[in-house]
């Protein structure tokens, strides 16, 4: 069952967004919610989808169940968006007609103290559809707005509260039995990547001030509170990378938080975290460029640009997580391997992903496994020698700290030889780049496969990364229910590939269908570089909303008998 709400900026609707979540979690419903708002702080027109379920979902689909509107204007490809037996709710005094819903809103609103209550009113009014009584949800708004003032948390209240009259009367909405859910929260990406950072033993988070990370710095800022934590947000990405590693040669786990614009002030510190060997991690938000581009939408942008970032050859591992629950797991997976190897390690979310809010199991911080130090304290005792780039089989030198004990501890950017002294030597600098690749080599030990999904013998192949694979399960499980044999390949380690783990699936008279949100087609490029495939098609999205199920359904081709009928629905051919 899915909800709309639209409004421009100022109206509150990331709170509503938020609030609402938090209330159908507490009503037994599983939650995915995406805000989807342009870059102007007021005005522009924003939107936030709500879908509920009985079971986990992790979706966005196209078609809606309620559209509401806070400012009482529906435009006329947000109207195409409702089910045939969908409800629209608007300003006005008519109560039902047809399938409108006309509301009090903005009179109600002033009635319970200010004009800006009517996201409250809309949102009582919608818990009245599905008869959640206000009052037992009174601890989510009191959390809310508590910290706004008592008179505030009394308001927004008794707004909703004339929101939930004025339909508790009328139509019932009883589409999905709600569940009984224990310890389950609300999070979305960037917040479950400050879990995984923080149960990782990170203590230091630098990032430039952007709409998508501010937040993430406030919480990781909260969390200071408790654990020996210091946030910066920094003037801008260069700082902010180069303070992460300055943090990171003095044994301060850090993080670094940008986006696909900000990603290109930060080569140069890549560049210098692998010749180096300091370790870094750097959550990468994807949105739609070039340059600043579209920076409050969504794209899967930077793969090939984080692969061949630099001006050479460094080890580095990418991640691109799919739900909330792997944002968490991958950030303390990303933490482990750079501490391990001494390499920068990347995490790849896009905008949809880093903003859309899902309910996941309570996460437990005591429970993980953190990296440790490549010295033990006995170790650290008896050494006389140290250097920092120290010769190995795997091509990891074991890590000092500056402190840990008397001897200097050398970094630098420019070649080297094994004590960190700069070298012009031909021998030196082979020596270290076959060391650097070696890591490269070690760093395949840690490869995950893709996981697949569906028939084992498939006649059709559909490969995609990152937040596209819930939707893309879903899509699999719908062509599956029409008789056909499909299978999915689906990336969460995007680099390094293991090739001969790969080869197996690319098999001739088979049909390959390569899904995406960017111009090109990344990962298609990817692994027609490593495995010679040719997709017999690609379907991508690049507009700045994330990729749907009826997308992608839309778009798969008619030769392997799906077609669509008039009105969006699919069905088996006859021939």
């Amino acid at each position: 069952f899915n909800i709309m709400v639209t409004g421009y900026g100022g109206q509150g609707l990331r709170t509503f967004t938020w609030l609402l979540s938090k209330i159908f979690l507490k009503s037994g419903y599983h939650v995915h919610s995406f805000f989807d708002f342009t870059s102007k702080i007021r005005g522009g027109r924003n939107r936030a989808i709500i879908s509920l379920s009985n079971k986990d979902i992790h979706i966005l689909e196209e078609k809606v169940d309620i559209l509401a509107c806070l400012d009482g204007e529906i435009f006329p490809e947000e109207d195409k968006l409702l089910n045939e037996n969908g409800i629209i709710i608007r300003n006005g005094e008519k109560n039902f007609n047809g399938h409108i819903l006309e509301l009090p809103l903005l009179k109600s609103a002033k009635g319970a103290g200010n004009r800006i209550y009517q996201n409250s009113v809309l949102l009582g009014a919608i818990m009245g559809l599905f008869k959640i009584d206000v009052i037992s949800v009174n601890e989510a708004f009191l959390k809310q707005f508590s910290y706004k003032g008592i008179e505030t948390y009394d308001e927004n209240l008794k707004a909703a509260s004339m929101g939930f009259k004025h339909v508790i009367e009328g139509k019932y909405i009883n589409v999905i039995t709600p569940t009984a859910l224990k310890e389950r929260i609300l999070i979305n990406g960037m917040e479950s990547i400050i879990f995984g950072a923080i149960g990782a033993g990170c203590q230091a988070l630098y990032s430039n001030p952007l709409p998508v990370t501010r937040k993430a710095i406030d919480l990781m800022s909260d969390f200071a509170r408790e654990f020996p934590i210091i946030t910066d947000a920094t003037e801008d990405d260069s700082s902010a990378i180069f303070k992460a590693i300055g943090s990171s040669y003095a044994g301060v786990k850090s993080l670094v938080l940008t986006t696909s614009s900000g990603l290109q002030n930060m080569i140069q510190g890549i560049s210098f975290s692998g010749m180096a060997e300091v370790p870094l991690v750097l959550v990468v938000v994807q949105s739609p460029g070039p340059s600043i581009g579209m920076p409050t939408k969504t794209e899967q942008n930077n793969l090939i640009f984080s692969i061949s970032i630099g001006n050479n050859e460094i080890p580095k591992i990418i991640f691109a997580p799919s739900t909330q629950d792997e944002c968490y797991t991958m950030t303390h997976k990303a933490f482990e391997i750079s501490s391990n190897y001494n390499i920068p390690a990347i995490i790849l979310i896009d905008h949809y992903l880093a903003e859309s809010i899902n309910d996941i199991n309570l996460i437990n911080l005591d429970e993980v496994r953190r990296p440790r130090d490549h010295f033990t304290r006995k170790e650290l005792e008896e050494l006389n020698e140290y250097k920092t780039y120290k010769q190995t089989e795997t091509g990891i030198s074991p890590r000092l700290y500056p402190g840990q004990t008397d001897l200097p501890v050398v970094v630098t950017a420019f070649e080297h030889d094994e004590s960190g002294k700069i070298s012009d030597s031909f021998k030196d600098r082979e020596e270290m780049v076959n060391k650097r690749l070696r890591k490269r080599i070690a760093v395949l030990e840690e490869y995950t496969n893709p996981e697949f999904y569906g028939d084992d013998k498939f006649d059709i192949l559909i490969t995609a990364w990152g937040s596209t694979i819930p939707t893309i399960k879903a899509v699999i499980d719908f062509l599956r229910s029409e008789k056909k044999k499909v299978g999915g390949l689906l990336f969460t380690h995007m680099f390094p590939l293991n090739e001969k783990k790969l080869k197996k699936y690319f098999r001739k008279n088979r049909y390959f269908i390569n899904i995406e949100s960017n111009s090109v087609g990344q990962l298609g490029v990817l692994l027609r570089s490593y495995l010679g495939v040719e997709f017999n098609q690609n379907i991508l999205r690049y507009d700045g909303y994330p990729l749907t199920f009826e997308y992608i359904l839309d778009r798969i081709k008619s030769d392997h008998k799906v077609k669509p009928t008039r009105r969006g629905r699919w069905k088996k051919s006859k021939d």
